[in-house]
């Protein structure tokens, strides 16, 4: 059942005018918050958009892509920066039961602190956490019969674009210093005129090797 979705699911850039229930948009942000994170650190945050005058601005963010002022919803994906300090990565390690000893342990070890190697590597691990989280919403979409599309270009903290837009985006949604938008997702009813693409992907053998790189998983 999920490969059937994950095999039909494709990028929506056109939508219906339709509201989608919120109901539906509530399961979506359930599969985001349910998804698999790095020591349990769920260091994201979702906004969800469905104010016109606040897509619109989102749309100039996202350098005047229509879809995602069309949208029924826009949820942003924020990474907290701060995730991995002692006082938000500790409560969630306290609160699954590590005791005092292990905590120290985790904010001694690189391994398992990335806060510990330096800015870049933990931007690495905060995109890949929230891509996590983006990639379990998109599923749930499909499965409540929406489209979506994960919107990447725009600008923000990442792409250093226009430091001016970024501090009105931030102000605009209340965003804290420490928390800063690695993607928006344009959620809706599909728009009845779009045909489903053929979904182009490289052949199982390319990308699949069995115990060394090269070898065939027969």
């Amino acid at each position: 059942m999920v490969l059937e979705l994950i095999e039909k699911r494709f990028s929506v850039r056109k939508f219906k005018d339709k509201k989608v229930e919120d109901e539906k948009i509530k399961s979506i942000l359930n599969a985001g918050r349910l998804a698999p994170s790095w020591m349990n650190s769920q260091p994201w945050h979702f906004i969800v958009v469905d104010n016109q005058d606040k897509k619109d601005l989102l749309k100039e963010m996202c350098i005047g892509q229509k879809h995602v002022s069309q949208a029924s919803h826009v949820i942003i994906m924020v990474a907290d920066s701060l995730a991995f300090n002692r006082a938000r990565f500790g409560k969630i390690l306290k609160e699954g039961g590590k005791d005092e000893l292990y905590i120290d342990m985790v904010f001694k070890n690189q391994t398992l602190n990335p806060a510990l190697l330096g800015d870049s590597t933990l931007l690495l691990r905060l995109m890949e956490q929230t891509t996590y989280a983006l990639a379990y919403m998109t599923l749930e979409a499909q499965n409540q019969g929406l489209g979506c599309c994960v919107v990447g270009a725009m600008m923000n903290e990442l792409t250093c674009a226009d430091i001016n837009f970024i501090k009105i985006i931030k102000e605009q949604f209340q965003l804290p210093e420490e928390y800063f938008i690695t993607a928006v997702l344009t959620v809706g009813y599909i728009d009845d005129e779009i045909k489903i693409p053929r979904k182009l992907r490289k052949e199982f053998d390319e990308v699949v090797s069995l115990n060394s790189f090269g070898e065939k998983y027969n």
